[in-house]
């Protein structure tokens, strides 16, 4: 975690690329609203993002996707997330998922990247389960291997996308396993029978994300809708730097970004009665804003910073992603709370953005890994300890 040079300017394709991302991302905030009280899939946002190209966006070029960076991946689920928060929540884990097709054979990256890029289709992880909650290394869920595949028992809790994904990503222990190691599956939840996808959600934040629990019961997958070879999966999850903790830092950026767009909007245009001065003359407005300004400029910072590590260290990338998130995700939280102290009372209303925004924010810390689990592996690696050590 020591000081290195960086580079933190976008590409001139990257630029393009977030460009792009900005008309999506303030359609997606005119929808936000409807989404979240309604606590509904952003079905909409998607048909967007599919009919641009961007459910590619971690496809290999060569497998017909956009190859896009860590870089790059992070500048886009900002824009999005500036947004609509849970839809920037739903394309990471979307995108996590289907970065993993970099490690399976040539004939099975060529069939499921055409199911993202031809067919559009639509993924997700499931690894959270109710008694190991995010410690997503010591899954309960079994593999029992019968001719032409597996059958899979246990129960995911808190899917992203689960009543929209059309292929689930779910990691399992398979009988006889060397050392009980995790073995990666792919199931079409929508079209097997085994799995019953339960409507659960309905969250105080992140509203929009149909995050759902999902009961596998004898759950026939076959055998070439294994991801890894058996007891492989925590090797290939780990072997890269985690898409989903920097994506989540990207979306409490976006986050955090329209939370100070929207104080801003706010301090210029409300005026007071009586002395018809707008909120902008006030100094204390203007302290708020200020200190708006500054924890988004250094949560940008070092979330970008984190994604240039994915791309130009990798081995070195992890620790510092983690430590982004966990930045992050205290500083939308914090921009947030500022923001709707701005807006004032009205802010504190139902279906008002302020109010939405502190909801959508207070959820980061709640995600894997936690606030605390992040917290910890810091430490550990700060104190000279074996982070993978259980206490």
């Amino acid at each position: 975690m020591g000081v290195s040079t960086v580079n933190l300017t976008p590409t001139t394709q990257q630029e393009a690329l977030r460009q792009q991302c900005e008309p999506l991302a303030a359609t997606f905030a005119q929808r936000a609203l409807d989404y979240d009280r309604a606590g509904q899939f952003p079905v909409e946002n998607f048909a967007d993002l599919r009919r641009h190209g961007l459910l590619g966006l971690t496809i290999p070029r060569a497998l017909g996707g956009l190859g896009e960076t860590y870089f790059g991946f992070a500048l886009v689920v900002e824009e999005i997330a500036r947004g609509c928060a849970s839809t920037g929540l739903c394309f990471t884990m979307h995108c996590a998922g289907v970065a993993l097709v970099h490690h399976t054979s040539p004939a099975q990256q060529q069939h499921l990247a055409r199911t993202v890029v031809e067919e559009g289709a639509l993924w997700t992880l499931a690894f959270t389960e109710p008694g190991t909650g995010s410690h997503f290394l010591q899954p309960q869920t079994t593999a029992r291997k019968v001719d032409g595949g597996y059958l899979l028992n246990g129960i995911k809790t808190f899917v992203t996308s689960a009543g929209a994904a059309d292929v689930v990503v779910l990691n399992a222990v398979v009988d006889g396993a060397p050392n009980h190691g995790v073995t990666l599956f792919l199931v079409a939840p929508k079209h097997n029978t085994g799995a019953s996808v339960q409507q659960t959600w309905d969250a105080m934040g992140m509203r929009a994300n149909d995050s759902r629990t999902i009961q596998f019961t004898d759950c026939f997958v076959p055998e070439a809708d294994r991801l890894s070879p058996e007891g492989w999966g925590t090797a290939l999850l780990m072997s890269r730097p985690p898409y989903v903790t920097l994506g989540l830092a990207a979306d409490s950026v976006g986050i955090a970004q329209a939370a100070l767009d929207l104080a801003t909007a706010h301090a210029q245009a409300r005026t007071i009665a009586g002395d018809q001065k707008p909120l902008s003359r006030y100094q204390s407005i203007r302290f708020q804003v200020a200190e708006m300004a500054m924890a988004v400029d250094a949560a940008r910072l070092m979330m970008l910073r984190a994604a240039w590590y994915g791309d130009h260290r990798p081995d070195e990338a992890s620790l510092i992603i983690t430590a982004a998130k966990c930045f992050t995700n205290d500083a939308a939280f914090t921009v947030a709370n500022k923001a709707l102290q701005v807006v004032g009372g009205r802010g504190y209303l139902k279906g008002h953005a302020a109010e939405r925004l502190v909801r959508d924010a207070r959820a980061g810390a709640l995600m894997a890994l936690t606030a605390e689990q992040s917290k910890d592996v810091l430490g550990k690696v700060l104190l000279g300890l074996d982070p993978r050590e259980v206490d």
